[in-house]
């Protein structure tokens, strides 16, 4: 856990802020290296801002009694803390705005950002590793496991589930990148926008069933989880759509 990269005279610079920063900018010179022309990025724009307000917004809620207490802090963004399917509903819902006011179709769109989605999931988890944010529950010592701290920086033997969201993303981003770079002439599409996101929400899903943080419930099941596979369901819905993912 290294929540802190360094203190600066108008405060600290959060390690969780500082990768996710490095993951943004990486993916922002992917986009445009694979796409010269790329005229989007006021939508990239829209998609980010609506993407941070209603990541925070399900992070605080799901933190409700901590922010109750902590008031002043639900909107300090920079420190970190945003859900995951807020941050994915954002983002779609932020693209959909820019298309319909401006026009354009998304299919380019979402081909640019396919080489993306496992990269922006990696970071995600890397940022959770070093904040000790999405940490595992605690369990018995195992191959799955390590002496981890959740994100009070408390040790225990916990679940590595940091380190399975960054494998897990690693091994549905790699075939793809390969297929895509010894094919003659393939470009990414649509489809592989939404079969990313479909893969790794629906992974997301299976990985907060070993966290250790304490969200609301709805019956037996974390609402973190259910929200997850929802993101996969739409995923899937819009990948049948011609609009915005048939391949053909």
């Amino acid at each position: 856990m290294f929540p802190h990269l360094f203190r600066t005279d108008l405060g600290f610079v959060y390690t969780f802020s500082a990768i996710w920063l490095l993951g943004l900018c990486i993916s922002l010179l992917i986009i445009l290296r694979r796409n010269p022309g790329f005229n989007g990025w006021d939508g990239l724009l829209t998609a980010g801002v609506l993407a941070l307000g209603l990541g925070r917004l399900q992070f605080v809620l799901e933190n409700s009694e901590w922010f109750a207490e902590n008031q002043a802090a639900r909107w300090n963004w920079l420190q970190g803390g945003h859900s995951f399917a807020g941050v994915a509903f954002g983002a779609l819902i932020g693209l959909y705005l820019w298309s319909y006011a401006t026009q354009n179709n998304l299919r380019p769109m979402l081909s640019a950002l396919a080489p993306t989605i496992p990269l922006l999931f990696f970071t995600g988890w890397l940022a959770c590793y070093f904040d000790g944010c999405g940490y595992g529950q605690q369990t018995f010592t195992s191959w799955a496991t390590a002496e981890l701290p959740d994100n009070f920086g408390l040790m225990a033997a916990r679940y590595q589930t940091q380190v399975l969201g960054m494998i897990t993303a690693i091994l549905v981003g790699f075939p793809m990148w390969i297929s895509i770079r010894q094919s003659n002439g393939r470009k990414y599409g649509p489809h592989h926008f939404w079969g990313c996101l479909t893969i790794l929400a629906a992974i997301r899903a299976l990985i907060y069933l070993l966290q250790g943080s304490t969200v609301p419930m709805l019956g037996q099941n974390r609402i973190d989880m259910l929200l997850a596979l929802a993101v996969a369901a739409l995923a899937i819905v819009l990948r049948a759509t011609k609009y915005l993912g048939h391949s053909n």
